[in-house]
């Protein structure tokens, strides 16, 4: 019958296809290209399919008309948008929005929600002015925060983005300015306007800062206390994708990357020096896979994974590869660095494999029973957790 939409997963091994009346959702198992099941829908989708960053769940947005201009006082028409967050492995509405829009002559559009898995709460944005917090285990809502400012019309990235510790939520303005509240609706602040809109908004590992990068390329780190900029804007040359903080939040690291679907092929990892307000002796040239697991140890090392199938550990400080990591025959696409970096873990999807970071060996290797689509180091390095397709989470102490 056709297909109006697309999206995939290869970490899940699921392909969602939307018909073309876009009320109807297949399932499919990539492997196999077996139907595993359906789900329809009582209003249409609207826009493309997205996942959350783990890729366990798939969010879907949905548009009906509902009547004329004859009951809105804009003159516009009035639709039901709808914003469902699907378990794509069974094929159920977990969460489900539902709002009015009295759409006017100049285009509200959709936007895209957020999901922060460590403490299952959403956060998506109704029409142009608010953006509701939601409980996503129950569904029910949180908080709407009602906003002063239009919303920033955010195609590539989203515009809401949770701290670390999920009780702060910054929220990205249509007037090149950014704002931050407390997920109980409270307004921390909202920073002056700049020359250029934000693009993407990522917090520090403490969560007292936020580095911005704007339309322009321009990189730029804030208090979120003052909300007032911590440094210059460092004028970025190429397209940036993705932003790190460093462990110790002193540098910023950007990643120019070039993407074919949901696969980074390859690009350019920048770095600058927050407190000196200055861009550091790079670039360094990477063939990256993905930036999934784009982080830093305590000793400000990075495990990098390359189109390759290797890790490459690299010293950002100097730039230096410190050790390069592979399994003959397979191809890694995961890696974790323990915080006290002693030790590595790594998968292919099927199998984990452990490295002693002092001697470069590899200490142990096991198969979690079914295909890692999420790898995770506990603080003090000694265990891990896998969660699996199964669906199964297992944690087991690397020390015995």
């Amino acid at each position: 019958a056709g297909a109006a939409y697309v999206v995939d997963s290869v970490a899940r091994r699921i392909a969602c296809v939307v018909d073309s009346s876009r009320k109807k959702l297949r399932f499919f198992d990539l492997e196999t290209g077996q139907r595993r099941n359906e789900l329809k829908l009582d209003v249409p989708v609207h826009t493309q399919p997205i996942l959350n960053t783990e890729e366990t769940r798939l969010i879907v947005q949905g548009r009906q008309a509902r009547g004329g201009s004859s009951g809105s006082s804009s003159g516009g028409s009035v639709f039901l948008m709808t914003t469902s967050v699907i378990d794509w492995q069974k094929a159920e509405v977990i969460a489900d929005s539902r709002n009015y829009l009295v759409e006017t002559s100049r285009a509200q559009g959709l936007r895209l929600p957020v999901l922060h898995n460590g403490l299952g709460v959403s956060a998506h944005q109704e029409g142009a002015f608010r953006v509701v917090v939601r409980n996503l285990r129950s569904g029910a809502i949180i908080k709407k925060i009602e906003l002063e400012h239009r919303l920033a019309d955010t195609s590539r990235h989203s515009g809401l983005v949770f701290s670390p510790s999920g009780d702060l939520l910054a929220v990205n303005l249509a007037d090149n300015r950014f704002a931050l509240f407390w997920t109980t609706g409270r307004r921390v602040g909202i920073c002056e306007p700049q020359k250029s809109a934000f693009n993407r908004l990522q917090f520090s590992p403490d969560g007292q800062r936020i580095v911005t990068v704007a339309t322009d390329g321009g990189v730029q780190v804030w208090d979120n206390h003052s909300m007032s900029a911590l440094t210059p804007v460092f004028h970025h040359t190429g397209s940036p994708e993705e932003i790190v903080f460093s462990a110790d939040g002193n540098r910023v690291f950007v990643a120019d990357l070039s993407r074919r679907g949901a696969v980074l092929n390859h690009g350019a990892v920048r770095a600058w020096d927050v407190r000196m307000g200055r861009r550091l002796d790079w670039p360094l040239e990477v063939p990256l896979l993905r930036l999934r697991t784009f982080e830093c140890s305590e000793r400000n090392r990075m495990p990098l994974v390359t189109r390759a199938g290797t890790v490459l550990l690299l010293k950002v400080a100097t730039r230096e590869v410190v050790k390069n990591f592979s399994i003959a025959g397979t191809r890694l696409v995961q890696a974790r660095i323990s915080r006290d970096d002693q030790r590595l873990v790594a998968t292919d999807e099927d199998e984990v494999f452990v490295w002693d970071l002092e001697t470069g060996k590899l200490q142990h290797r096991f198969d979690p029973e079914g295909t890692v689509f999420h790898l995770r180091l506990n603080p003090q390095g000694n265990r891990v957790v896998t969660a699996t397709t199964e669906p199964t989470v297992q944690i087991r102490d690397l020390d015995n």
